[in-house]
């Protein structure tokens, strides 16, 4: 793993966040600002470091990008996949 790609752990932690966020009555969808806010205002991890790990969860098939809300939520696992 090069120094540019984000370590598994943070990937993990976006997905988690966007989780948290949009699971239950909340929200379908969380935008990219909302989780640097809660990743980075609140608990002091570096912009790049999150905007690396949202990119790298969209590629890897773990969030789901929602063009109308311009948010992400976690994409639907299959019963035979594991991340």
């Amino acid at each position: 793993m090069t120094s540019q790609e984000p370590h598994e752990e943070m990937i993990e932690r976006v997905v988690r966040t966007v989780e948290a966020n949009t699971s239950g009555s909340g929200p379908d969808a969380i935008d990219a600002a909302h989780i640097r806010v809660i990743l980075c205002a609140n608990s002091a991890y570096p912009v790049k470091q999150v905007n690396q790990a949202i990119a790298s969860a969209l590629e890897q098939d773990r969030l789901t990008e929602h063009e109308e809300t311009d948010g992400y939520s976690v994409a639907q696992r299959h019963s035979n996949e594991s991340f």
